[in-house]
């Protein structure tokens, strides 16, 4: 909250939107139902939530969130399991395995990240084999609203 919400940083901020462009529809209005998250105000539709949150706080600033069903829905994140290839221990996150092979396996190849994999061609193998992780199942929060600004989070801990 400290990086995000310092005097400062709002000041560069206001000066940018202030001279931003004006916008327009980008989803006709039969493709809307196709997006999860939705703008009823100008008719976009967005992917992820915190691209709908982002464009109700610039382009909206006097709508309230809790005035729009999509975000008050839960938020699902995907839990899994991270494993060391080089010993028996499971973390958490891949953060924690990552320091736990630095630590530990000095030297050693780091497992490839998630994040920047592609889907496998027909054909190839499954790329998340190589990533030494499992999917262990889902878990669905309330969203919790910072409370200087619009952003969700699935978790207190995340807003610090």
């Amino acid at each position: 909250m400290q990086r995000m919400h310092n005097p400062d940083r709002e000041a560069k901020k206001s000066d940018r939107t202030h001279h931003s462009k004006t916008h327009k529809t980008k989803v006709p209005a039969t493709d809307l139902d196709s997006f999860v998250f939705k703008c009823r105000l100008c008719m976009m539709g967005f992917r992820r939530r915190g691209m709908l949150v982002n464009h109700l706080s610039k382009r909206h600033p006097e709508m309230r969130i809790d005035d729009v069903p999509e975000l008050t829905l839960p938020i699902i994140k995907p839990n899994r399991d991270y494993f060391c290839q080089y010993c028996d221990k499971v973390y958490k996150s891949a953060s924690k395995r990552k320091a736990h092979i630095l630590k530990n396996h000095p030297g050693a190849e780091l497992p490839p990240s998630i994040r920047k994999l592609r889907p496998a061609a027909p054909g190839e193998p499954d790329p998340m084999l190589s990533t030494h992780t499992q999917l262990t199942g889902t878990i669905a929060t309330a969203p919790v609203c910072c409370p200087h600004c619009a952003k969700q989070y699935s978790s207190k801990v995340s807003r610090a």
